[in-house]
C-alpha cells in the first residue's frame, strides 16, 4: 500500500516504535512523521523500561513512573503465565512497529481511525488465545498529563502487521500495571497494541515495559478498562474537537477543501470577505471523522456558520458550524454522468442539472491502492465558485498521471458545494476512469442515483464548534 500525494503534498505514514514523546502540533499520522526506534533518551533507560522520549522532563518523569509501576504492580500480574516479555531488551526483540497507512474510509489492516494512532506493536504469541475461552493479559504503562487510549487487538494468523481480526481490550493509559480480562470470538495467535492520543494539543509520552499472557488464565484481582466478553467490541467515539487537516486545499478569497483526521472532509465556499477575521461560509458540506460522536455521515453548513484561518496560507483555524442538517446516505440509479477531456480543466455533463459544471480545474489527485480521490475547483454557466470532489473505487490499482487504458469502477460518489448556496452528493454503482499522456482524465459514472442536495434532516444538536491545525511539519 503506497503513499499518496494530494496538491503536492506527501503523505507518510507515521511508524513507532515501542515507546516515545509526541507533540500534536509537530506530527501526524497521515501527515509526516518522525521514527523512534524504541530506544530511551541517552543515560535515561532504567532497567525493564522501554519509554523513549524527546522532551526531556517529559520522558524522565515517564521512566520513572514506568519503574515505580514495577515495583507497584507484581501482585496485579495475571495468573497462569503461558508467556511473557519482562525487560525493553525482550519487548524489542518481540514486537514490530507497524505503519499503518489508511484508507480513505479511515481504516487501516483492521484498524479505525489511524490518524491520532502514535504507536502500534504486533507481538505473535507462542500459545496461542482460544476462542471462546477467557484469557488474560497485564502491562505495565508509562504514562503522562495528556490522555490517551491503550487499545488491543487480536488477528487469527502470525502475520507481522496484517489485518487484524477483532478488538479485545481498551482502556485509559495510566502508568501503573493493568490486568485485563478478554474472551475472543476466534484462536488469537496476534496481538496488535494500538496507542490513541486523545488530546493532540499536548505532549504525550508512551510506553510499557512488560507484558504478560496468561492463555485461560485470569486477573488476580479488580480488572482494568473494557475487555471483550462475548460481544462485537468497538473503540469508543470521543469527540476532541480538534482535527488534523491531512490533505486538501485553503484559498483565503474563496474557501477551503479539506481532508480532517484522514477519512473527514470540509469542504465550504464562503462569501467576498477582507483577509482577516471569520469567514461567513454561504455553502459547505462536512462529513466528520470516524471517532466524531456524531457518527459517519454527511452534514450540511447552515446559515450562520463561519471559519476562521489562523493565516492566509495556513491549514489551521477555527470553525463554527451552525444550523446543520444531515444528508441521507446516497442511492445508486440508472443516471449518466461524464466528466472529462482536457489536461488543465474537465467538463461535467449530466441529465441532472444540479450537477451541471461549466469548469472543473483538477487540484490534485491521490490513490492507495484501488481508493482514489480527486478535488477540482468548478465554476458553472453563471459563473459561481465551488469545490467538486470525485471518490473512486477501482478495480485494480492505479497510479495518477499515468497513461493508460480506462479502468473500470467498482463504486464512486462525488461531493459539491457551489457559492451559490448548492451543497449535494451523488452515487454510483460502476464506470470507467482514464488517463492520457496529457494529464487528461476522463470519467464515465454509471448508476448514478438521485442527487441528494441541501437541507437534509434536522438534527437534534445542530451546533459544531472546532479547531484545525496542520499535519505538515
Amino acid at each position: 500500500m503506497g503513499s499518496r500525494r494530494l496538491g503536492g503534498w506527501l503523505v507518510l505514514a507515521l511508524m513507532l516504535s515501542n515507546a516515545c514523546t509526541c507533540n500534536g502540533g509537530g506530527r501526524s499520522a497521515g501527515g509526516a512523521g518522525t521514527t523512534a526506534g524504541g530506544a530511551a533518551i541517552e543515560g535515561s533507560e532504567p532497567d525493564g523500561a522501554a519509554a523513549t522520549g524527546g522532551a526531556g522532563a517529559a520522558a524522565d518523569s515517564a521512566v520513572v513512573e514506568v519503574d515505580s509501576a514495577i515495583e507497584r504492580g507484581d501482585d496485579d500480574v495475571c495468573e497462569q503465565i503461558s508467556e511473557q516479555w519482562s525487560d525493553a531488551e525482550m519487548i524489542r526483540e518481540a514486537t514490530k512497529a507497524c505503519e499503518m497507512m489508511p484508507m480513505f474510509d479511515g481504516w487501516a489492516n483492521g484498524v479505525p481511525s489511524a490518524v491520532d494512532i502514535v504507536m502500534r506493536d504486533d507481538l505473535v504469541l507462542t500459545q496461542p488465545l482460544e476462542a471462546n475461552e477467557k484469557s488474560a493479559l497485564s502491562i505495565v504503562l508509562a504514562g503522562s498529563e495528556a490522555r490517551a487510549r491503550l487499545e488491543v487487538w487480536g488477528s487469527a494468523d502470525d502475520m507481522m502487521c496484517g489485518a487484524v481480526d477483532e478488538l479485545l481490550w481498551y482502556g485509559d493509559v495510566e502508568a501503573r500495571r493493568l490486568c485485563m480480562e478478554v474472551t475472543p470470538s476466534l484462536p488469537i495467535r496476534r496481538l496488535r497494541l494500538v496507542w490513541r492520543e486523545l488530546e493532540p494539543q499536548r505532549a504525550f509520552v508512551a510506553g510499557f515495559s512488560d507484558f504478560t499472557v496468561c492463555a485461560a488464565g485470569i486477573c488476580p484481582s479488580d480488572t482494568s478498562g473494557t475487555g471483550r466478553d462475548g460481544e462485537v467490541l468497538e473503540p469508543p467515539r470521543e469527540q476532541t474537537r480538534h482535527y488534523k487537516t491531512t490533505n486538501g486545499f485553503f484559498m483565503p478569497e474563496r474557501g477551503l477543501a479539506w481532508e480532517l483526521n484522514t477519512v473527514g472532509r470540509l469542504l465550504a465556499v464562503w462569501a467576498e470577505t477582507s483577509a482577516d477575521g471569520p469567514r461567513p461560509i454561504v455553502s459547505g458540506l462536512a462529513y466528520l471523522p470516524w471517532e466524531d460522536e456524531l457518527g459517519d455521515g454527511w452534514y450540511c453548513i447552515g446559515e450562520g456558520s463561519t471559519f476562521t484561518p489562523s493565516g492566509v496560507e495556513d491549514s489551521s483555524g477555527a470553525g463554527s458550524l451552525r444550523n446543520l442538517t444531515h444528508l441521507p446516505d446516497c442511492e445508486t440509479g440508472d443516471e449518466t454522468v461524464t466528466i472529462g477531456n482536457g489536461a488543465l480543466s474537465l467538463q461535467v455533463t449530466s441529465s441532472s442539472p444540479e450537477l451541471d459544471i461549466a469548469m472543473a480545474q483538477p487540484l490534485g489527485s491521490g490513490c492507495i491502492d484501488r481508493d482514489c480521490e480527486i478535488y477540482f475547483a468548478t465554476t458553472d454557466e453563471e459563473g459561481g465558485l465551488g469545490f467538486l470532489i470525485i471518490h473512486m473505487v477501482t478495480v485494480a490499482a492505479v497510479d495518477m498521471g499515468i497513461n493508460g487504458p480506462p479502468i473500470g469502477l467498482e463504486s464512486a460518489y462525488l461531493v459539491l458545494v457551489r457559492d451559490d448556496g448548492t451543497a449535494l452528493h451523488a452515487c454510483a454503482s460502476g464506470g470507467t476512469f482514464g488517463q492520457d499522456d496529457a494529464s487528461a482524465s476522463t470519467f464515465q459514472l454509471t448508476g448514478v442515483g438521485p442527487v441528494d442536495a441541501c437541507p437534509g434532516d434536522t438534527l437534534g444538536s445542530s451546533s459544531l464548534d472546532f479547531t484545525t491545525e496542520s499535519a505538515r511539519p
